[in-house]
């Protein structure tokens, strides 16, 4: 399995197998850390999308559109509530991204690329005290019956025994304190910071420091990967190194 972080929006992954190609959360390029890096219009062709949910920053029409010109056959993994918005989207900007959309409920499974995939929690974590929270559904990746990644979206979702944490770094939703007690309560062998498209220069030297400290006492080990940077796992139960490119 290879892991690349994907510079489309501040929550994205590539994962490779030998199968085939997925992406999680897909969003607007504008949410990110690393201007520089850019996208131009075009998607690599991938066989299945994983969406969390529906905000711009983890699902970009557009993106996905694109995504389905390279790939009519491709596969979209999303809840409910983000199947509906799709459907809005199609009636308003005459898409079809509905109809390659398999929905699921909380705890739903199902295999693709070769790896055996559930659907973790309902909820986005509360953003504002007027309103409930949104739809989230987390995406755990098992290989060979190991839990070998697991991409929350924007909730504090509890699973044991994960190999791989894609956690948010930041969010208007989550202070730092919340996130290090998530962090010690979900103990993962190995940690890759996302979402940190809000965070300055200045506040990610201090977010990455806090991490870097707890993960030496806590035994995690920390990849802070930038977009294009992967990891490989060449088997479960294997340490994850980086990915030639």
């Amino acid at each position: 399995m290879i892991l690349t972080r994907h510079p489309l929006g501040h929550a994205c992954v590539r994962i490779e197998t030998e199968t085939g190609t997925l992406l999680i959360d897909p969003g607007e390029p504008h949410f990110t850390r690393f201007p520089e890096v850019g996208t131009d219009d075009s998607t690599e062709r991938v066989d299945a999308v994983l969406l969390t949910h529906a905000h711009a920053d983890h699902l970009s029409a557009h993106r996905l559109t694109a995504a389905i010109t390279a790939n009519p056959e491709l596969v979209i993994y999303a809840s409910h509530p983000t199947a509906r918005h799709l459907r809005d989207h199609d009636r308003n900007h005459g898409t079809s991204l509905e109809r390659q959309v398999h929905a699921v409920e909380e705890g739903d499974t199902f295999d693709t690329i070769g790896l055996h995939v559930t659907s973790v929690g309902a909820h986005h974590a509360k953003a504002h005290p007027d309103y409930p929270p949104s739809p989230n559904t987390g995406w755990l990746l098992a290989e060979s019956g190991e839990n070998e990644v697991f991409h929350p979206g924007d909730a504090l979702l509890q699973v044991p025994g994960v190999s791989m944490l894609l956690a948010p770094l930041q969010a208007p939703w989550m202070t730092l304190a919340d996130l290090l007690v998530w962090l010690r309560a979900m103990s993962p062998q190995h940690l890759a910071p996302l979402h940190d498209g809000l965070v300055s220069p200045s506040g990610f030297a201090v977010w990455q420091q806090a991490l870097d400290a707890d993960a030496a006492v806590q035994g995690w080990t920390m990849h802070w990967l930038v977009p294009g940077q992967g990891l490989w796992r060449p088997h479960p139960r294997a340490a994850w190194e980086a990915a030639q490119s």
